[in-house]
């Protein structure tokens, strides 16, 4: 895991340092309907991402090094997908700071990509404190566990596309509500089951 963050970060810092001359003095980091609301110095807004990256990761290889998961694949598999996040995350950045024009859908898009990774593991992962389907129920067992987390990685593959068509066909006017709406419908879902699956036991 801790190449794969090192490979991640020297990527991460390998872009900043070659768009940080062609940047503006003050780059984008938010917006709000459509229009930046949000600027910051290029020189401390174009490391925010790469060195967010890094405090997740830590946080991370620190946790699950102390339940004594540290090879575990699945672990190593989100930590990839983190950093596949935060990486398209910097270049939306980068690019929307450049002036280069993109939808306003890009990013659902970029969250639908996200999803997907992310739903990839959640279908095998094992109990701990910081990924997967955690409710009440789910954490009382390793089967209520493993049923919860097959469900909600299903679904959350399903809202990732949903999401990727979405910022294709969607005007931006209606697709975060709806989005978000899904995804709240979804989550009320898996903590349904996740009741009924511990119920079952």
């Amino acid at each position: 895991m801790l190449k794969i963050t090192s490979v991640v970060l020297v990527v991460m810092m390998v872009i900043s340092f070659i768009s940080l001359p062609s940047l503006p003095n003050q780059i984008i980091l938010n917006w709000g309907k459509a229009i930046p609301n949000v600027f910051t110095n290029k020189y401390i807004g174009i490391f925010i991402i790469p060195l967010l990256f890094l405090l997740i990761s830590l946080i991370h290889i620190i946790i699950v090094k102390s339940t004594k998961r540290f090879n575990n694949f699945n672990n190593r598999l989100i930590l990839f997908g983190l950093g596949i996040f935060f990486l398209v995350l910097q270049l939306f950045i980068i690019l929307a700071s450049l002036g280069i024009e993109m939808s306003f859908e890009f990013p659902v898009f970029i969250l639908g990509i996200a999803a997907v990774i992310m739903s990839i593991p959640m279908r095998k992962v094992k109990m701990n404190a910081l990924f997967g389907v955690r409710t009440i129920w789910s954490m009382k067992n390793e089967d209520t566990w493993r049923k919860s987390n097959k469900l909600g990685s299903i679904l959350l593959f399903i809202w990732g596309i949903m999401c990727v068509l979405f910022s294709f066909v969607m005007d931006s006017q209606y697709i975060y509500n709806l989005v978000i709406v899904l995804l709240l419908l979804l989550l009320l879902i898996v903590v349904y089951f996740s009741y009924r699956f511990y119920k079952s036991n």
